[in-house]
Formats: structure tokens, sequence, C-alpha cells
């Protein structure tokens, strides 16, 4: 599971994009995966020309929760040079532990050009 602040505008500083890692249990339940010992952890962005651009994932808390985090420091970084107002984006979180690896489901979200009201 994973969820990202509905509206993200260029430039928002602070944006949270989180991404939790689950183990299915059986066919109807999921619970948390202990990822606390991830040797590799990425929150991974799918832009709109299906290139992808990867950071750093840092958990949550302790990682027990299966929890990872990208906060951005400008969503300018996240940008492609585009004429368009508003972009179609993806994100997903990726992990390798010692049982394995593991990725979530892809989020989509809209990335709108300019400030909220500029």
């Amino acid at each position: 599971m994973a969820t990202v602040t509905p509206d993200i505008f260029e430039g928002d500083v602070g944006t949270h994009f989180v991404a939790e890692i689950q183990n299915l249990v059986n066919s109807e339940a999921a619970v948390p995966l202990d990822i606390s010992s991830a040797t590799e952890k990425k929150i991974i962005f799918k832009l709109p020309d299906e290139t992808e651009k990867e950071f750093e994932g840092v958990f949550v808390t302790d990682g027990t929760d299966g929890a990872l985090e990208y906060v951005t420091d400008d969503v300018t970084d996240l940008v492609k040079v585009t004429t368009d107002p508003v972009e179609q984006w993806e994100f997903y979180s990726y992990v390798v532990y010692p049982g394995g690896q593991r990725r979530t489901s892809t989020v989509k979200f809209k990335l709108y050009k300019g400030r909220l009201g500029a």
C-alpha cells in the first residue's frame, strides 16, 4: 500500500511519499513486512515519458512496520521539462532484505505545474 498527498505542485517542499511493504498472509489478509534489515531501500518515480527516477527511501519508524518514505526537498527535482500544466506520475517502493526482495504496487498521482494560487 502506498499513499501520497492528493495535490502535488511543482516546488512543493516536504511532500511525503509513503509506501508500506506488505506480506500476503492469505488471499484476504496482508500484514506489514518487517524490512528493518533491508540493505536496499528505494522509492521509484515513473515519469510521464516512462523513464524512472530513484531516490533512497528511509524508514518511517524502524522498518518493522514495513513503511518507507521519501520526503521532497523541492518537487522540482522530480519535474521534467514540459509545458503540460498537469502530468500523470507514478511511484512505488522496492526493498532488498535477507529474505529476498519486494516492491509495492504502483500509485498514480498528478503533478501540477506552478504553485497553488499562483
